[in-house]
């Protein structure tokens, strides 16, 4: 702001200030085991905060990834890969390697064989309606299955066909 006897004016400055620093893991609740099954996908995560943004890479045991099992999904903070697993090759140690000019990091997530869930022990239909379902379904605790493979849940799809 400036005064004088005769007049005063203002004006206004936007400051931007950016700290750069080397990458830091963005949280901790990154699960370090994975679970799959041949035939099945998993998403793996990877996420750390740096300025400038950070770049992701992932080695699976040590090595490059290709292939069309493999998607990457790249975020300003962030990466997560899908693996479509198609054979017992692609279980094993997965790398996701955070860079920037400032730093580097990297996280190991391991990728073990798992069990393939099994469907429900119950599906049935209670009741239709002109917008929805009511279903019935159940599924069994096995005690031979360890309490992280077992199946807490399922998601129901439908599409309405005309005339039917």
């Amino acid at each position: 702001m400036r005064i004088t006897p005769t007049f005063s004016d203002s004006d206004q400055i936007t400051i931007l200030l950016r700290i750069q620093h080397k990458p830091h893991w963005f949280d901790n609740d990154t699960a370090l085991l994975q679970y799959s099954f041949v035939g099945g996908s998993v998403n793996i995560s990877c996420d750390a905060m740096g300025e400038p943004p950070p770049s992701f890479t992932w080695l699976h045991d040590g090595h490059a990834i290709s292939g069309s099992n493999y998607r990457w999904f790249y975020a300003d903070y962030g990466s997560t890969l899908q693996i479509h697993v198609r054979n017992d090759s692609h279980f094993g140690d997965y790398k996701c390697k955070v860079a920037n000019p400032l730093g580097i990091l990297e996280r190991i997530i391991k990728l073990r064989k798992g069990q393939k869930p099994i469907g429900p022990s119950r599906f049935q239909l209670k009741r239709a309606f002109t917008d929805g379902l009511e279903l019935d379904i159940r599924s069994v605790k096995f005690s031979s299955v360890p309490d992280n493979m077992q199946t807490i849940g399922y998601r129901v799809d439908w599409i309405a066909v005309a005339g039917k």
